[in-house]
């Protein structure tokens, strides 16, 4: 048998890989699409992608990818290919089935029986046993993708219940996706059998009875009803299939209920599941809301005390200004006060000084700060020290020339220079007012203030001032 995981239709090639998609990892047909390039092949439009012109169909069940594939169509001819013939599984199975007919039912089975034989009908099908004492057929499919609906509809009209559908265990996974060939059975009989043989041996032979169902996920499930040795089957006065004394009818409904309420209970698991989730997102999101707000409302105490403390430093600076101001004003206040109380006192002492100092004539005369005070022998201005330039000695204690007197004789020197000339032969000290007078060093003669050693004024003779 020829495959191709391609073909051609009006030039395009057609990959296999196009009529599939994948659901949780797995390869799941897209059954429009797999009956339209089945149609397609029916009608002979489906040639061999290499270009010799011999047509092909579709084979693309509910098996993985590697075993979907594109044949020659019957009666199609190529002259490298040959139709593949039945296979020794296939034989040595209907050796088996016709075994377990005989134990179970009739001894007289017939095979490989024409339908024509049986009922009035031109369809050129056949089924692979027949027991005629009982009206009960069996039709063995080796490999599903021989599974024909029509055969099937056809026999189910002829032979009703009497007719059981068998496929080899081969068929017996479709991996989650649509068991498209397996359905077409499954419809009529409600349920699917698979034969599993050790060589031609019926007492190691195994039967299992399971049906397909979706589940809530879109997968489709594979409900095993029961599984055991084939010698362990047998029928009923109707010919109802009976597995250890029980109807696999029977049997049907209640793993078919059972799995309806598993997907029910399934269903309201993932409702509560997916309440408790969106309890659970809710109780986050009001928690996040929760230490949000806990967060803005310490973030804005922690602004809040960080104001504070700024306003309180600010404050601490400002009373510490306003105390060091007014400390400054107590200090001026107090300087002030000590200023005038200190004036006051030297108003006073003023006073008391001018009263008493012409009595001091041959003596200094010292305040009770030990201050000397003098009165000018000019003007009569009563003074401390500072403000005369010469003064008497110790015989003259308490007289002496204030500074602005020796300035006005300055002027008047200035002015009345002959004057002065004649009065005094040397000039008067420019310090002091006091007379120069000539004197001996140990570089000769020189002018020296008549006040020494209160002035200690000196200049050699012959400068001009």
């Amino acid at each position: 048998m020829i495959q191709r995981s391609e073909c051609m239709y009006k030039g395009d090639i057609i990959g296999i890989e196009s009529i599939y998609t994948v659901v949780n990892g797995k390869q799941i047909n897209i059954p429009e699409k797999v009956e339209s390039l089945r149609e397609k092949g029916r009608k002979g439009l489906l040639t061999c992608p290499c270009g010799c012109g011999t047509k092909l169909i579709v084979v693309a069940g509910d098996k993985n990818l590697r075993e979907q594939h594109f044949r020659v169509k019957d009666g199609s001819s190529w002259s490298e290919c040959t139709l593949k013939q039945e296979g020794q599984n296939s034989i040595d199975s209907k050796i088996v089935i016709k075994c377990w007919l005989a134990d179970k039912v009739d001894q007289n089975i017939e095979t490989r029986v024409p339908l024509s034989k049986i009922a009035v009908t031109d369809r050129k099908y056949e089924v692979s046993h027949y027991v005629r004492s009982k009206k009960l057929a069996i039709n063995y499919t080796n490999m599903r993708a021989n599974i024909e609906e029509n055969k099937i509809e056809v026999l189910n009209d002829i032979f009703g219940k009497s007719v059981i559908h068998i496929v080899d265990i081969d068929n017996l996974e479709t991996f989650g996706q649509y068991p498209e060939y397996m359905a077409k059975i499954q419809k009529h009989q409600k349920y699917c059998l698979f034969l599993r043989i050790d060589g031609r041996d019926y007492d190691k032979a195994e039967l299992t009875a399971s049906f397909y169902a979706k589940d809530l996920d879109g997968l489709f499930r594979r409900i095993e009803m029961c599984k055991g040795m084939l010698k362990d089957y047998g029928f009923s006065e109707g010919n109802d299939l009976m597995y250890h004394d029980q109807m696999l009818s029977e049997i049907y409904e209640t793993k078919k209920n059972a799995f309806i309420q598993e997907q029910e209970n399934e269903r309201n698991r993932r409702i509560e599941e997916e309440k408790r989730l969106q309890e659970e997102r809710k109780r986050r999101i009001e928690e996040s809301k929760r230490r949000e707000e806990e967060y803005k409302a310490a973030e804005a105490r922690r602004r809040a005390e960080a104001n504070e403390k700024i306003r309180q430093f600010y404050l601490k600076l400002q009373e510490e200004e306003e105390k060091k101001k007014q400390r400054q004003s107590e200090e001026a206040l107090k300087i002030v006060r000590e200023e005038a109380e200190k004036q006051r006192i030297l108003d006073t002492l003023q006073e008391k000084v001018e009263s008493k100092i012409d009595s001091y004539i041959d003596e200094q005369y010292i305040d009770p700060f030990g201050q000397r005070w003098f009165k000018c022998e000019c003007c009569g201005k009563v003074a401390k020290e500072k403000e005369f330039s010469t003064y008497g000695g110790l015989h003259k204690a308490a007289r002496g020339l204030c500074r602005d007197c020796i300035k006005k004789k300055h002027a008047n020197a200035d002015s009345e220079e002959g004057s002065k000339n004649s009065q005094t032969k040397n000039g008067f000290c420019p310090r002091c007012g006091s007379e120069l007078v000539i004197r001996k060093g140990k570089n000769g003669e020189f002018l020296g203030c008549s006040a020494y050693p209160k002035c200690t004024f000196t200049k050699r003779i012959g400068i001009v001032w």
